[in-house]
């Protein structure tokens, strides 16, 4: 049995913390294999002599690591996306999953897309992510344990 690719969105800014440290290993207990957008950017970013992308991005690096982000999502089985507080990577990322889902179904492709989305944010997009079958968990413990939230 092959494992399951996992893409984890997160913020620029969760990039090396606890958090991102904690998601990680509880997807790599259930034995998913995870892809970390991050990992491996300071070496591109060297290429072009910059430490950082956010503070004055370049143009052409900007556009490669989306279209490197993009690509790997497309080629994951699933998308787990932290969002503690507004992202606008991370919010397009959830929407490009969206897409990819989408596409998977008319394929009538065996193998769902599904999207896990952790945060306590109630945003129409998380909404709509849940009515297409997805999962929003709260907090990380609720992930953790599966607990799912619900919007009464």
């Amino acid at each position: 049995m092959t494992k399951l690719k996992c893409y984890f969105a997160h913020p620029f800014n969760t990039r090396g913390s606890e958090e991102e440290k904690k998601i990680i290993s509880i997807l790599e207990e259930r034995r998913i294999e995870v892809i970390n957008p991050f990992d491996g950017e300071d070496r591109y970013l060297a290429l072009f002599g910059v430490k950082e992308y956010w503070q004055d991005p370049l143009y052409n690096i900007g556009r490669d690591l989306w279209k490197k982000d993009l690509k790997q999502i497309e080629d994951c089985d699933m998308l787990v996306a932290y969002l503690p507080e507004g992202s606008i990577g991370t919010a397009a990322e959830i929407q490009f999953a969206l897409d990819c889902q989408k596409k998977k179904r008319r394929n009538r492709a065996n193998d769902p897309y599904l999207i896990q989305i952790i945060t306590d944010i109630r945003h129409p997009l998380v909404a709509f992510a849940m009515a297409q079958g997805n999962q929003h968990f709260e907090t990380i413990g609720d992930f953790k344990i599966l607990r799912k939230c619900r919007w009464d």
